[in-house]
C-alpha cells in the first residue's frame, strides 16, 4: 500500500516527492510496524485529499516498475541506477554524488564488483 501510495500522490492532491518523504519519515522514524493497518492510517492522515490505495492505474504502475526493477538488478531500496550502476542504500549517497561529479575514485572498483560472480537470483 506504500508503494501505490506514493504512485497515486499526485491525485490526491500530495507531490511525489514530498509523499515518499512522509512515507519514508514514516516508516524508519516512528518505530510504528508498518505491516498493521493502524501505520497505514496515521500515515493517511498526513496526506491530503483521500488516497486511494486500490487504484488500479497505481497498481498497474507498480507491477510495471517491480518488473523494470527486477530486470535492472534492484533488489533494495532506495536504488539509484545511474550510467548502469546501482547505488543501494543511503550509505551509497557519497558514491553517488562522487559518480555524478565525474570523480573516478570509485571505478576500479566497480570493475572487481562486477567480476564477482552471482550468488542468489531472484526467482520470476
Amino acid at each position: 500500500p506504500y508503494l501505490r501510495l506514493s504512485l497515486n500522490s499526485r491525485k490526491s492532491g500530495e507531490a511525489q516527492r514530498e509523499a515518499c518523504e512522509k512515507i519514508f519519515d514514516h516508516i524508519w522514524q516512528t518505530g510504528i510496524d508498518p505491516s498493521t493497518t493502524e501505520s497505514l492510517d496515521k500515515l493517511l492522515e498526513k496526506f491530503s485529499g483521500s488516497p486511494n490505495l486500490n487504484d488500479p492505474d497505481a497498481k498497474e504502475t507498480l507491477k510495471n516498475n517491480t518488473n523494470d526493477a527486477i530486470a535492472a538488478g534492484v533488489f533494495g531500496v532506495p536504488t539509484v541506477i545511474v550510467d548502469s550502476h546501482l547505488f543501494w542504500g543511503l550509505d551509497s549517497m557519497d558514491m553517488l554524488r562522487h559518480h555524478i561529479n565525474g570523480d573516478s575514485t570509485f571505478a576500479d572498483y566497480w570493475g572487481k564488483a562486477s567480476a564477482i560472480g552471482v550468488g542468489i537470483e531472484r526467482k520470476r
